[in-house]
């Protein structure tokens, strides 16, 4: 997680210290789980991270942001390719039916919105800051997309983090499906099942 962190600090112009990031990393996951809420854990580290680069507080907010936009687009990647590994399964359950055609469109949903945001076209961009004008909270979204921009010409850099991301979930379920496979009561679930949950 913290390297994965560091490529994409390293897109903006910011190079700090690998052990610097997993320390913050390990704040981050720290107060995941004692704060309510998934995002408590990248808040903290992000905050950690501008009071010790006071110039950088647009790329610590946007690193952390495409950093978890990433890992989202991976966990659904991750489930649509499970899915479409046990298809005819999937196709007889009509709660997996569902599931599959709702992440089948968030799917759908997250390229558009990440071609969106990496896309260099100006007519592109005009449109989006036009979008982004309409809302509330305009000018955060406005500099959190204007830095997220950036990233646009990294494409090998998010090619790097998408498979870092592909990796730690892929390890993540390896260890879930070891811990069920020596206990009582995990011993007849494959390790597919574990993919698609």
């Amino acid at each position: 997680v913290s390297e994965r962190w560091r490529l994409l600090l390293t897109a903006q112009n910011a190079h700090p210290k690998s052990s610097e990031l997993y320390k913050l990393s390990l704040i981050g996951i720290f107060f995941n789980y004692a704060m309510p809420g998934g995002v408590g854990g990248d808040v903290v580290k992000a905050f950690y991270f501008y009071k010790d680069h006071p110039q950088s507080k647009a790329i610590a907010i946007s690193s952390v942001f495409v950093d978890r936009l990433l890992g989202l687009y991976t966990i659904i990647f991750m489930a649509l390719s499970a899915m479409l590994y046990d298809f005819n399964h999937v196709m007889t359950l009509d709660i997996l039916k569902s599931l599959f055609y709702f992440f089948g469109l968030i799917f759908i949903v997250f390229n558009v919105g990440l071609f969106c945001l990496f896309s260099k076209n100006p007519k592109l961009n005009e449109i989006v800051l036009t979008v982004i004008s309409k809302l509330p909270l305009q000018e955060k979204l406005q500099k959190l997309y204007v830095s997220g921009q950036q990233y646009g010409s990294h494409k090998a850099l998010l090619v790097k983090v998408f498979f870092l991301s592909l990796i730690s979930q892929t390890l993540a379920i390896g260890i879930m499906y070891l811990i069920g496979h020596y206990s009582t009561f995990g011993t007849n679930v494959s390790l597919g099942t574990y993919f698609l949950v």
